[in-house]
């Protein structure tokens, strides 16, 4: 069981995996909003099953790229002038441009750094509410892994370029919340 699903009173979640009650041994489904603050919950894969949660087509909006950089536990992050977050470097695809191709042209707009194209790697993709738009607005975000030439500095459309642990995940939008607690939970940022 995996995928986005939503409750009846209408909040989106996305199934984590399936666990057991350490007591009954009772199936459990570990899922996290994809909204808000994007909490993590658990309750009884019964309830999954009972009509309480029905799969959800999500068909994001909006669709990006983006480079997860880390550095001794950190992230490497940028946030826009006149946005009240930080975001993973990237952005969206221009007519006819690949990953690969969108990824390095962003990087260096914004990050005046180079992107290693041989060193590309896909690390996964979330799907979650886009930050400022309406609820119910939803971003699709694929993140690579890739070596950089340089030193990330802010270009034109960079307000700020920030090294963030967990302490700062409020500070991000839900996309970049969802990718952090998995980084947590693995032990890959501070």
């Amino acid at each position: 069981m995996r995928g986005i699903f939503q409750h009846k009173k209408g909040g989106l979640y996305r199934v984590q995996g399936i666990a057991k009650h350490s007591e009954t041994t009772e199936p459990m489904v570990i899922y996290q909003g994809i909204e808000g603050d994007c909490p993590i919950w658990v309750r009884p894969k019964s309830e999954f099953e009972d009509g309480r949660f029905t799969p959800f087509d999500a068909k994001p909006k909006i669709d990006k790229v983006a480079l997860l950089y880390l550095c001794d536990k950190k992230l490497l992050t940028a946030k826009s002038h006149g946005k009240d977050v930080y975001y993973f470097p990237g952005g969206k695809r221009e007519k006819g441009e690949g990953d690969a191709e969108c990824l390095a042209r962003e990087l260096f707009e914004e990050l005046n750094v180079t992107l290693n194209p041989d060193s590309i790697t896909q690390y996964g993709t979330v799907i979650a509410h886009a930050h400022g738009n309406p609820p119910g607005v939803l971003a699709k975000l694929t993140c690579y892994t890739a070596a950089i030439d340089g030193s990330p500095t802010a270009g034109n459309e960079i307000a700020e370029v920030k090294w963030l642990t967990y302490s700062d995940r409020p500070n991000v939008g839900c996309p970049m919340k969802l990718i952090m607690d998995e980084l947590w939970h693995k032990g890959m940022i501070d």
